[in-house]
Formats: structure tokens, sequence, C-alpha cells
């Protein structure tokens, strides 16, 4: 039987400083992207079980959506994990 497949990923939607509950735009910062540790860790979880995992930060890349569809058909994970956060808003 084949190892079951995990895909941990930052979707493309574009560079921001993701941290714990926001996000920021990388433009206009000092600030760089961090690597996703929370992926790395999920990731981790699921190779301890016997699972093949990998970890995609698209704007991280440089990579698009269609590069995310392109992953999805040729490495066919059986879980996708989807690292999101809250973008900031200005109140009125």
């Amino acid at each position: 039987m084949a190892a079951r497949r995990a895909l941990f990923i930052n979707p493309p939607t574009g560079n921001y400083i993701r941290d714990d509950r926001c996000q920021v735009p990388v433009e206009n910062s000092t600030s760089v992207l961090r690597a996703p540790i929370d992926l790395a860790y999920m990731a981790a979880m699921v190779e301890q079980i016997g699972w093949e995992a990998r970890i995609v930060d698209y704007p991280a890349e440089g990579l698009a959506w269609k590069d995310f569809e392109l992953d999805l058909q040729i490495f066919d994970p059986d879980l996708l994990a989807v690292s999101t956060t809250t973008p900031p808003f200005r109140g009125t």
C-alpha cells in the first residue's frame, strides 16, 4: 500500500508577513517573509505516522494558482492543509 500524502501550503495570495492572527504586506516594510514553521510542525507530525508530506510556500517561491493546481494534480494529496490569516483592515 502506498504511503498517504499530505500537502501543506501558504496559498499564492501575495507576499505577506504571516503573524499568528493577521498578515501585513511585505511591500514598504523592512521585514521579510518568515519560514512557515506551523506547516513544518504539521508535516513532521504526519511523517511520524508514515505519511509523505510536502510543504509549499507559494508566495515565497513566486508561484501562482496555476502552479498550485498542477501540484494538486501531480502530488495528488490525501490531505490538504492551507495556512490562512486574517488581513488587516482600516476601520471607518
